[in-house]
Formats: structure tokens, C-alpha cells, sequence
């Protein structure tokens, strides 16, 4: 479900974003360091105080929201995942954020070797399709900690 092309495109895309917001605030770190030259404390404070408080809101809307989807890429496709095959049950229409990305909660039911059941929640991409699974049907998700990396249907 997700490459390494995807997440390297990403990636790229967060460097650039970091690029623009710095090299902006850094263009108000300037104007106030000429507005302490020249000695006017109005120029001076406004240029840092904007930059300062550009910095903070372009950083936060639009660098970090790609900054942690690229984290969860990274884990997804570069880290250690598990298989875990549910009993599933549903999946919330509404999204949620989960360390700062945007999922579904999906849940479904483990059963261990005594045959206990057990609840378990999963988070799916929003970014991605929501697949159609029907209630009770048996799916192996392979998962990075609880994010669904890929699925398939169980074999029986």
C-alpha cells in the first residue's frame, strides 16, 4: 500500500516547506537586524515579532501536518511490522488525528490460542481509499505498531 518512491516524494516535499518558512523568517530576522541598525526600535520589533510569530504559524500549518505523515511513511515503510489477523467488526466514518496524522479507526477482534477474544484498534491512513470490508469477515493487516501498513484476506 505504500512505497518507498511515495515516501522519498514526501520527504522532498517537507524540505522544501522547511526551506520556504526559514529562508521567510530568516528575510524578518534581517529586516529587523537593519531596523536595529538604523536605530528604529518600531521596525526593529515588528520585523522580529513577525517573523517570530510567522515562523510558528506557517511551520505548524503547513511543515509539521507533512512532518509527521512523513514519520508514519517512514515507520511503515522502513520499520519493524507484524501481521495480526482480525475478526473485523467496523470502521469509523469520522477521522481522527492520530500522532498528528489524519486516520480511521478500525477495529476488530483477536482471538489467542485459549480462545479468548480480544478487542483490538487499528488506525488506517485517511489520505488513503477506505476499503470495503464487511463485519465479521477474517483480514490479516500487516501493521507498523497499530497503523495499517497493508491488509489481504485471511486465509482460512
Amino acid at each position: 500500500m505504500y512505497t518507498e518512491a511515495e515516501w522519498l516524494a514526501v520527504r522532498e516535499q517537507v524540505r522544501k516547506r522547511r526551506i520556504i518558512v526559514i529562508a521567510a523568517s530568516l528575510l524578518m530576522l534581517a529586516v529587523s537586524v537593519i531596523g536595529l541598525i538604523m536605530r528604529n526600535q518600531i521596525v526593529c520589533t515588528a520585523a522580529l515579532l513577525a517573523g517570530a510569530c510567522g515562523f510558528v504559524f506557517f511551520y505548524d500549518l503547513t511543515v509539521h501536518p507533512l512532518a509527521c505523515y512523513a514519520r508514519m511513511l517512514d515507520g511503515l515503510v522502513h520499520g519493524k511490522t507484524h501481521e495480526d489477523t482480525v475478526l473485523y467488526d467496523r470502521i469509523e466514518e469520522q477521522s481522527s488525528m492520530v500522532d498528528g496524522v489524519n486516520c480511521h479507526v478500525v477495529h476488530g477482534s483477536v482471538s489467542d490460542d485459549a480462545g479468548h477474544r480480544y478487542e483490538h484498534t487499528y488506525y488506517l491512513d485517511a489520505e488513503k481509499p477506505t476499503p470495503a470490508w464487511r463485519s465479521g469477515e477474517r483480514i490479516t493487516f500487516i501493521c507498523h505498531e497499530n497503523v495499517i501498513a497493508d491488509w489481504r484476506e485471511a486465509d482460512t
